[in-house]
């Protein structure tokens, strides 16, 4: 539940500041490095390419390359409402829309009439760079490791292939297009791959889809109307059944890249060559092992300093920590409520004292005995106070004392 989860990011915020502890003074520069060192260095000339290979779809000077997987699927929604005899009553309402997710139809209310097909063959899914590379001045190429590339902290941008990779002109769209256009005679071949054979996928453009139609079977259509009227939906239809769109179990994918034109890396040294020569060196950088066992990689776009890198990558873990503690106010509302209910109590202060024991045990087994676990260990002594100085006087309003 969520307290496991706000231990996780409480563990994973730890081990990371542990990390960079270790790490800050050990960077060395490239060319100065060992294998094994720990190393940053930032590049303005990079070179990788992604692929798909289910699609056949390739692009160059990209680091990341993403499949976005869309599903047509009915959605229900339903609104209660209450007649002029008091009754109360519920209507469903149905709408096809494409989703990033499936939808399971079977608890709905007319499950058979607006049944969404399962068909999930080809997923989303990140394609980093097998092999890539980055000019680093005097020290010369940098190989990328994979699973360091994973690691891009960069703005994806959508991919559209087009006649002569020109962009689209949108008169009516005042902000910048970001999308990265390629040439639609890079797809020659993609007929061949195991979407287009196996799955029906082709290249309808229209912001760079690829689209699978949905084809239901004889003996699956039959059962469809068979379960259509065991409900009574045969002829219920809606507007949503009867205006034109896509049909449910239809799937469109599109692409998504990371092209950053600079890049900054910390990591690893794991091979070089001898600069005793005079000429420039090869080196691989990937994920780097620090003598405590934590494993750090950080790459990011831009010109960044190794300072400025580790603060953004705490930065952001610290924020998962803080929505991790902010959502542990759920269950410690429901806590909370049940006690004041059942001790006809104010559940605010009891929902405040939950919480802060929470907050306070699972820092106290994850940090261990800091001085800032006094903080909600002190908030929660204040908000019992409060409950049980409540308990002389307060009512909850509608119930008699």
């Amino acid at each position: 539940g969520i307290p496991v989860l706000l231990i996780m990011a409480e563990l994973s915020y730890r081990n990371l500041l542990e990390a960079f502890a270790e790490l800050e003074h050990t960077i060395v520069p490239l060319e100065e490095s060992s294998s094994g060192d720990a190393v940053h260095f930032q590049s303005a000339d990079v070179h990788a390419s992604v692929s798909d290979p289910d699609f056949g779809v390739g692009l160059v000077n990209a680091l990341q390359l993403k499949r976005n997987t869309e599903y047509c699927q009915w959605e229900e929604s339903r609104v209660t409402r209450t007649d002029s005899e008091n009754r109360t009553y519920t209507e469903y309402h149905y709408t096809k829309t494409w989703r990033s997710h499936r939808i399971f139809s079977g608890a709905f209310d007319q499950p058979a009439a607006h049944h969404n097909p399962q068909r999930d063959p080809l997923p989303s899914k990140v394609f980093p760079a097998a092999s890539a590379e980055a000019g680093v001045g005097s020290a010369g190429k940098v190989e990328l490791s994979q699973k360091l590339v994973a690691r891009l902290r960069a703005r994806w941008r959508s991919v559209d292939w087009t006649l002569g990779a020109l962009p689209k002109q949108y008169w009516w769209w005042p902000f910048e297009d970001k999308t990265r256009y390629e040439a639609i005679t890079d797809l020659a071949g993609v007929e061949k791959s195991y979407a287009a054979k196996g799955h029906l996928f082709t290249y309808v453009g229209q912001g760079g889809y690829f689209f699978s139609p949905y084809h239901s079977s004889v003996s699956s259509s039959l059962f469809k109307y068979f379960g259509q009227y065991l409900e009574g939906s045969l002829f219920d239809w809606q507007l949503g059944d009867l205006m034109p769109s896509c049909t449910a179990g239809d799937i469109r994918v599109w692409y998504s890249v990371q092209d950053p034109s600079e890049i900054s890396a910390i990591g690893g040294v794991s091979h070089t060559k001898d600069l005793s020569a005079g000429e420039p060196g090869s080196y691989r950088v990937g994920l780097y092992h620090t003598p405590k066992d934590h494993v750090v990689g950080v790459l990011h776009a831009g010109w960044h300093s190794p300072q400025h890198m580790m603060a953004s990558e705490a930065r952001r873990q610290w924020w998962w920590c803080m929505l991790a503690r902010g959502a542990l106010l759920v269950p410690s509302g429901f806590a909370g409520f049940a006690t004041g209910e059942t001790w006809r109590l104010d559940w605010r202060p009891a929902m405040l004292g939950f919480w802060s024991l929470l907050v306070a045990f699972i820092w106290l087994a994850v940090w261990g005995a800091q001085l800032f676990v006094l903080g909600p260990l002190a908030l929660a002594a204040v908000a019992f106070a409060w409950w049980r100085a409540a308990a002389k006087g307060y009512v909850l309003p509608g119930k008699s004392s």
